[in-house]
């Protein structure tokens, strides 16, 4: 998991945060990939395992972002009426 994370980090995917955990930016860096095309057999495996952790790692921010708006409700816009 954590050589994932780090391939995740370098790609600009996720934005590590030290004491708060691993957070998924809305939009990875415009930067071109350095990485070489993947061949074939244990580079698509490993492929196959970066994109499933990409999509769990992706659904794990949205769950978090749900969860702080439940948690951490918006404080009431300045000239409107509070509760």
């Amino acid at each position: 998991m954590k050589a994932a994370i780090s391939v995740l980090r370098t790609e600009g995917v996720v934005i590590v945060q030290q004491g708060k955990g691993v957070f998924v930016r809305d939009q990875p860096d415009a930067r071109p990939s350095t990485a070489a095309p993947p061949a074939t057999g244990e580079d698509d495996v490993t492929m196959k395992q970066l994109t499933e952790v990409l999509a769990a790692v992706r659904d794990l921010g949205e769950r978090v972002a749900r969860i702080e708006r439940t948690v951490f409700p918006a404080p009431p816009q300045a000239g409107q009426p509070g509760e």
